[in-house]
């Protein structure tokens, strides 16, 4: 998952083959003249992230099941790649809800799965993953949506084609900070792949509880790829400059 020091960083990377996954430490990128948040993994992903000082009441995410591929991946190696969505609920970024697609070592089952899923971290920055489904890479359009409950706004519940599949109730907050799309893979290396996933329509809810498409993207790509091409040695992100991402890893 997700400015910490590079030493800090690497660091990380190595424990991750060790334990399989962290509860990974962000960036500070909450503000005008950000990036997205980024850390231990790479990843190739656009957001909104307070720039015009807005803040975020639900997220919004459609894309396709992509073909996803983790060659080797194992509990004790971790290694995974994922195409989703992140709605950071702190202005630190130290915690957040996420949701999407994920292929890799799936601890709740145990077993290397091509996963629909959702997670949340806690203040203690302990990760708690739920599985949603385990779909197949058929191309089929899928939506993604983060809201904050209705009941106690502290609360977010999880959507997948606008059926709530969970609530996230360990983030103590009333309001999002980022929100987050992309892809994110323990590795830039020829084990992990994924197909291009067109993030679109990228929108946020506004504090009058409408919908509205990303007015702006901040990015963060590690290694990435010449312009739209794909590579087994870098990540591939570009889009439209708002409400459009195409993510993948050749």
């Amino acid at each position: 998952m997700r400015t910490v020091l590079r030493s800090i960083a690497l660091l990380g990377a190595v424990l991750a083959l060790v334990v399989g996954e962290l509860a990974l430490p962000s960036a500070a990128g909450v503000g005008a003249g950000q990036t997205c948040a980024h850390g231990f993994h790479p990843s190739a992903t656009a957001c909104v992230n307070g720039r015009n000082g807005e803040r975020y009441y639900g997220g919004f995410d459609d894309f396709r099941n992509v073909a996803l591929t983790a060659t080797g991946a194992s509990s004790t190696n971790g290694i995974h790649i994922n195409q989703e969505m992140w709605f950071y609920t702190h202005a630190d970024e130290s915690q957040w809800v996420e949701t999407g697609l994920r292929q890799g070592y799936w601890p709740p089952c145990a077993c290397v799965r091509y996963t629909r899923f959702w997670a949340d971290f806690d203040a203690a920055g302990n990760e708690y993953r739920h599985t949603v489904s385990y779909p197949t890479a058929d191309g089929s359009d899928h939506q993604y949506e983060v809201l904050r409950n209705s009941s106690n706004h502290n609360y977010w519940d999880v959507y997948v084609d606008y059926n709530r599949v969970g609530t996230s109730t360990n983030q103590g907050s009333s309001t999002g900070y980022e929100v987050q799309h992309g892809l994110e893979t323990t590795e830039v290396d020829g084990n992990v792949h994924s197909g291009l996933a067109n993030h679109s329509p990228l929108e946020y809810m506004n504090g009058a509880g409408a919908f509205v498409h990303d007015p702006y993207g901040a990015s963060w790509v590690d290694s990435r790829c010449s312009g739209t091409t794909t590579g087994t040695n870098c990540l591939t992100g570009y889009g439209n400059g708002s409400d459009v991402w195409e993510a993948a890893k050749g």
